[in-house]
């Protein structure tokens, strides 16, 4: 699975799901995808996520 996403007028970061990880649960998401997104709204505080 590719996650991407966009700031604004702006490419957001994206993220690769690998296959180690195994099948897309949400639990599996809830621990690779939230934090990434958390981390990318922490750098950029004028982000909102919707």
């Amino acid at each position: 699975m590719f996650w991407g996403c966009f700031t604004g007028p702006e490419k957001g970061p994206c993220l690769f799901w690998e296959k180690e990880w195994g099948s897309i649960n949400s639990q599996k998401y809830c621990e690779k995808i939230v934090p990434f997104i958390d981390g990318m709204v922490s750098m950029k505080p004028w982000v909102s996520v919707m």
